[in-house]
């Protein structure tokens, strides 16, 4: 039995329009042999598919399930042919990234020199946000993708680990000089410190490892903006504990200490993020490579401090 794809689209014209006329208007094609196809199609099925009344047509059981099954067959081949044609072209067209700021601030000039270069066609809309409010962006359908940390966040999500580093201790300087000797988990109980919010991932990782250790942090101030963060660290009121790339601009600045946490070392995975049942598209495709690209140029140049994931 070989049904065609021609009847799968008048079967499910005729499902949609509740009608074998208005079907047949729709389709462009006689009733009559629109009539025969179907009973050509219930006869290859060797089920009864519609019932025929004065209101017009009515699916049977069989003929709802056909009817779901047929559209899923239908749909699959029209997203095939976008793919098919998408790959002949230029990657071109808007597409929207979510970034959180500690690496936005290195990642986006890198990337826009190679979008320019090789894909001159995209139009990059970044969406700099914290790692929360990136999977909004993306749960919304807002953004095409993300270089998040905490993809299980994203719904429908299919994660490429792209990069990892470990979280450093940053304190402003004692006598001018920087120390940025590495310093053990169990030395930063008693440092006044300003944390992101419960909901931020290194926050959470934080206090595992700490009821781990058993020792308590001192968190003298709860905060998420970056900027207030900065404040107050480069205040000298608290230190933060946070990946070195959110500082990396003023590593080696006697103004600051920026020492790897160690026994045990805690590291944040970042990772490119994009819809899982969305249909490929060449120019987010090409994005998601650019920002492998971008990372890879920024950690050869040790301007990232941690290493690419395998």
């Amino acid at each position: 039995m070989s049904i065609s794809l021609r009847r799968l689209r008048y079967f499910r014209s005729i499902a949609s329009n509740g009608s074998l006329s208005a079907a047949a208007r729709e389709l462009n094609v006689a009733q009559p042999a629109l009539s025969h196809h179907i009973r050509k199609l219930e006869a290859d099925l060797d089920v009864k598919l519609l019932v025929r009344s004065s209101r017009g047509v009515e699916l049977t059981p069989a003929g709802r399930i056909f009817a779901i099954r047929a559209g899923d067959i239908l749909q699959q081949i029209k997203d095939t042919e976008t793919e098919i044609r998408e790959q002949i072209k230029e990657p071109n067209g808007r597409v929207a990234i979510a970034m959180i700021p500690s690496l936005a601030r290195h990642v986006v000039p890198v990337l826009l020199r190679i979008l320019e270069e090789a894909f001159p066609r995209i139009e990059l809309s970044i969406l700099d946000a914290p790692s929360a409010s990136a999977a909004e962006f993306m749960n919304s359908q807002k953004a095409e993708l993300a270089l998040v940390p905490n993809p299980v966040e994203i719904r429908e999500a299919k994660a490429r680990a792209i990069y990892k580093e470990p979280v450093h201790l940053v304190k402003t300087s004692s006598g001018g000089v920087s120390d940025n000797s590495p310093i053990k988990f169990a030395d930063i109980a008693d440092i006044p410190l300003i944390l992101p919010n419960q909901e931020h991932d290194v926050r959470r990782r934080l206090e595992e490892v700490a009821i781990e250790n058993r020792i308590q942090l001192n968190v003298r101030f709860n905060q998420s903006a970056p900027d207030v963060i900065y404040a107050i660290v480069y205040s000298g009121m608290a230190a933060t504990i946070i990946e070195a790339a959110a500082f990396a601009s003023d590593a080696g600045s006697p103004a600051l200490d920026i020492r790897q946490i160690v026994d045990p070392q805690i590291t944040r995975t970042h990772s490119i993020v994009r819809h899982a049942n969305a249909p490929r598209s060449l120019a987010v495709d090409a994005v998601e490579d650019s920002v492998a690209k971008a990372i890879a140029v920024l950690v050869s140049e040790k301007k990232l401090r941690g290493e690419l994931c395998p």
